[in-house]
């Protein structure tokens, strides 16, 4: 067997298990290394980049509508029904009462009442009895009766003829007084008492013709 250290074996003797072709004590030629191609992998970490943003950014987005959907929430709350409340029924108001003006602006306002129309009767009645008075002084009853008995009108046309002028009965009474005095003399009590049962005055009218006559 060849022994490749040993140096008297001749130069170019292959030794055993040497590759053929191959001149002994050479190595063989190196098998020329690839390169690795880097662009895939930069690629690969450029996709991989952008997966992890869009996570992230996906992520960020889905927090943030999920923080503004409770305050959402809070800022409508559910309606609550107003509590009913028991209105008590108000008095009705109270009819305002009449006062004495207002009482006389009606009665004012009011349309007088026709008067209604005098009879021929009447009428003749109102004149007999001025032309009377103008003659002498008469009481209310004494002047009724002088119409009735004396002219003949009804006690109806009588007593609206006396109704409807205008008599001072006291000046009648004090006029009648100085009459009878003029005639004869006459006591107070006597002057009074022929004043209310001759002539018809009453009581005070006669009373006050007395005085006026002095008596």
């Amino acid at each position: 067997m060849t022994n490749p250290n040993d140096p008297n074996q001749p130069y170019g003797q292959q030794p055993y298990g040497a590759p053929q072709g191959q001149p002994y004590g050479q190595q063989p030629p190196e098998a020329p290394v690839k390169k690795k191609r880097k662009w895939p992998w930069i690629v690969g970490a450029v996709v991989v980049l952008f997966v992890i943003i869009g996570i992230v950014g996906g992520g960020g987005d889905s927090d943030s509508e999920t923080t503004a959907a409770p305050a959402t929430t809070s800022a409508a709350p559910a309606a609550v029904a107003p509590a009913q409340t028991t209105v008590a029924p108000q008095p009705a108001p109270a009819a305002p009462q009449a006062t004495a003006e207002s009482v006389e602006e009606v009665e004012t306002a009011a349309p007088a009442p026709a008067a209604p129309a005098e009879s021929a009767g009447q009428r003749n009645a109102v004149r007999s009895a001025g032309q009377y008075l103008d003659v002498a002084p008469f009481s209310r009853d004494g002047l009724i009766q002088q119409l009735t008995v004396g002219d003949g009108y009804s006690t109806e046309d009588a007593t609206y003829a006396v109704d409807n002028i205008d008599i001072d009965y006291n000046e009648q009474a004090s006029k009648a007084a100085e009459n009878y005095l003029d005639l004869t003399g006459f006591s107070r009590d006597g002057l009074v008492q022929q004043l209310t049962v001759g002539d018809g005055y009453t009581t005070e009218q006669a009373e006050f013709g007395a005085d006026s006559a002095g008596l």
